[in-house]
């Protein structure tokens, strides 16, 4: 790898005549006088610094970086409203060191840009711990999880298959799992919708066996964690800006349109969804 310059800078290109605020010089990202255009400036110091980006949109969308003319200087060009909900979130990650910076903005119909969150947020937009489930709500499976303001979480999984008999375990079988782990980096994704990433997670090494009262318990991984982006409802969220297939793992009818009036988590990769009791 080649040694580039002191600074790896990245530009947002929104639509022209934009005015919502000046330049932020004492900040890692500046806009230009009329606010169309805003530069974000990395540190790029050494032969082991890989910055790369991904944009976050309501969905996971990662952007080609196109080589410009010199070996320090990338562009992402956007123009027009941010996806259907106005939001973005860009996110970029230096593979060596483990840091990232992120910037979160909308753009309105009329390509008015305004930066609402610089990084990401530890805790989580809760003011009280929440129960969650995944299940296909006949009870023979599913994945309760809690979570906690600060991010923290713990919960269990099982999934009974009794039909999986043997002399030793005439009861059946059950898949399970018991697990703790953390969520992090807070972003708004749709309004009262946020992106959240699963840090850690701990588990009993799967695979392992024991039997109990004639049934055979097999440590497994808990179903619907197997990502790592998720999207995290309030109750408030409009049912009409969730993916159409989160809402299928819900055991209530919801109808067409109005608020959520639950929470609900679901893995932007993966398409499993969790949801609460009503509110």
């Amino acid at each position: 790898m080649k040694k580039r310059a002191a600074a790896l800078s990245l530009i947002l290109l929104v639509a022209t005549g934009v005015t919502v605020f000046g330049a932020e010089s004492d900040t890692w990202y500046k806009t230009n006088e009329d606010s169309t255009e805003i530069t974000m400036s990395l540190p790029c110091e050494s032969e082991e610094t890989e910055w790369s980006y991904a944009w976050i949109n309501g969905e996971e969308i990662v952007n080609k970086l196109d080589e410009q003319d010199t070996e320090d200087k990338y562009e992402i060009r956007f123009n027009g409203a941010v996806g259907k909900s106005g939001y973005a979130t860009i996110i970029a990650y230096e593979e060596y060191s483990g840091e990232y910076e992120s910037l979160t903005l909308t753009v309105d119909k009329d390509g008015h840009i305004d930066v609402i969150q610089d990084g990401l947020e530890d805790a989580l937009p809760l003011e009280e711990s929440i129960e969650l489930t995944y299940s296909d709500g006949a009870g023979a499976w599913g994945t309760e999880i809690k979570i906690d303001p600060d991010g923290s979480f713990c919960g269990g999984y099982h999934d009974s298959e009794m039909g999986e008999t043997g002399e030793d375990y005439p009861e059946g079988t059950v898949y399970t799992a018991e697990f703790s782990g953390d969520f992090t980096g807070a972003f708004p994704l749709e309004k009262n919708v946020y992106g959240i990433f699963c840090d850690t997670i701990s588990l009993q090494e799967t695979g392992s066996t024991w039997i109990e009262n004639g049934i055979r318990y097999i440590a497994s991984n808990p179903a619907g964690l197997e990502g790592y982006f998720f999207a995290l409802c309030l109750p408030d969220a409009q049912i009409e800006t969730l993916d159409p297939e989160a809402l299928t793992w819900c055991n209530d009818n919801l109808g067409d349109s109005g608020d959520l009036g639950r929470y609900a988590m679901y893995d932007m990769l993966e398409g499993a969804a969790f949801f609460s009791e009503a509110k």
